[in-house]
């Protein structure tokens, strides 16, 4: 097998260890995405590292949105870190099918053979992605009841009294109970970045107890 063959399917296995058991779904992809756009660059003679540097990006954002759950709360919630996280993990990937594939490769000399040290490059841009998901990440957990609703289902707006005595808005979605079966009810809520608002804020996540002193 050639070389850049055999780094089509080395750097993506390794990449793919990155999800754990996901890796089972997470190589498949890789591979889907990554050869054709690997014969494509090749056709074109985009093989600079920083084409393998863009593509591998590409492939993970691409792949974060092909395997995201269709839930709407799940993406609002989670998309933008999980994003970043498949966008670095496929830039990573496309860097080391670089190495280990194209850089010094008699079957490209098109390809710059000099050590690539404008490579260096990628760290403070790695760093900001880096910093950019832990403030997007970042996930507290709180206990809270319900002290006021409007609306009617499905979605309604909510009113909540965390235990530590700070109220909270929050939104209902895809609820049928009853408002007065919500009313003075215990629940965990969740905080973290939201896409809809633009910013931190609180999400109920599943009522508990059965007495409204509990929390």
């Amino acid at each position: 097998m050639k070389r850049d063959q055999t780094a089509l399917v080395i750097a993506p296995a390794l990449g793919s260890l990155f999800f754990g058991v996901g890796a089972l779904v997470a190589l498949p992809l890789m591979l889907v995405l990554g050869v054709p756009l690997f014969l494509l660059c090749r056709r074109h003679r985009w093989l600079q590292w920083w084409h393998a540097a863009v593509g591998g990006f590409f492939c993970g954002t691409l792949g974060s949105l092909l395997i995201a759950p269709t839930n709407l709360a799940y993406l609002d919630s989670f998309g933008i870190q999980n994003g970043l996280n498949f966008a670095g993990i496929g830039t990573l990937t496309g860097l080391l099918f670089w190495w280990l594939g194209i850089f010094r490769n008699d079957a490209y000399p098109y390809v710059s053979a000099s050590v690539p040290y404008t490579m260096l490059l990628v760290l403070p841009i790695a760093l900001a992605g880096f910093q950019i998901h832990r403030s997007f990440g970042e996930v507290f957990f709180a206990k809270g009841r319900i002290i006021a609703v409007q609306g009617e289902p499905p979605t309604r707006q909510l009113l909540v009294r965390l235990s530590d005595g700070t109220v909270v808005h929050t939104i209902l979605r895809n609820d049928s109970r009853p408002t007065s079966v919500m009313m003075n009810q215990c629940w965990h809520l969740m905080n973290n970045w939201s896409v809809s608002e633009w910013g931190r804020g609180y999400s109920l996540m599943g009522p508990f107890g059965g007495g409204v002193n509990e929390c």
